[in-house]
């Protein structure tokens, strides 16, 4: 994703052309014209905002020592540290207490996903970045602690913005083992992230219908089959070693 020409090589092998590249820059360029004095993103749920962002520019390989977009994505790894300082768990949210809404746990989930990425690709790089090792350490802590009995993460905590106890929702699971995908990634020793993977991977396997998707069963209810499955499917991919390939068919099929 660093050296433009491989990145082009590799669109021209998947049937992409040179205007998506060309749709990239654009998009990256807009970002930066929309980032706040802050070092934020977006209006409401910033930390979700900012971890989007960050991604984005990550998908291209710019990190704090690009010329072009160093300093945006510096800014917005500092807002993030900084928001996890201003609460005492260590939540990547402005929403992070209890009956603040629903917004908290996905925020999370995004944000600590974008820094261990970041780690990951940053790290490398000449730019210091003091705290974010921690941050995000601290981030990925919050979401083993809050997983639940059945592997699942779910909002609607009464002291912070997950139910460990009975919070098992798909949509959120999503962005939660994005964040455990990045934190293996980076190597660091991380105690309980093994088996926090491994009851993740057993929660997604309960949540396959007859059908084959995963979800509810049911078109009518919500959180089903039809709008959810892709997110089980990539976290058997990416969290399944490569050993569930039947259950990943089977939910492709489905799909």
């Amino acid at each position: 994703r660093c050296s433009a020409s491989e990145r082009l090589e590799k669109l021209r092998q998947t049937g992409g052309r040179p205007e998506c590249e060309a749709a990239v820059t654009k998009s990256l360029a807009w970002f930066k014209t929309k980032q706040n004095p802050d070092g934020s993103w977006g209006r409401a749920n910033k930390a979700a905002m900012t971890g989007f962002a960050l991604l984005c520019y990550l998908g291209r390989c710019e990190t704090p020592d690009s010329p072009f977009y160093g300093d945006n994505v510096m800014k917005g790894i500092i807002y993030l540290i900084e928001l996890a300082k201003k609460n005492p768990h260590g939540i990547f949210s402005e929403n992070w207490e209890g009956g603040k809404g629903n917004a908290g746990s996905y925020e999370h989930g995004i944000a600590t996903y974008a820094l261990g990425e970041m780690y990951t690709l940053a790290r490398l790089g000449s730019k210091s970045l003091p705290g974010m090792r921690e941050a995000f350490e601290k981030g990925v802590e919050v979401i083993i602690k809050t997983q639940s009995p059945k592997g699942a993460w779910g909002y609607g905590g009464t002291e912070i913005v997950y139910n460990p106890q009975t919070g098992n929702d798909l949509s959120v699971v999503g962005w939660q083992y994005q964040a455990l995908k990045a934190a293996k990634n980076t190597g660091l020793k991380i105690d309980g992230l093994h088996k926090c993977i491994d009851r993740t991977l057993d929660y997604l396997l309960t949540k396959q219908t007859k059908d084959g998707g995963f979800g509810n069963a049911d078109r009518d209810q919500g959180y089903n089959q039809w709008s959810l499955s892709g997110c089980a499917i990539l976290g058997l991919q990416t969290l399944g070693k490569g050993q569930k390939k039947k259950e990943i068919a089977r939910g492709n099929r489905a799909a």
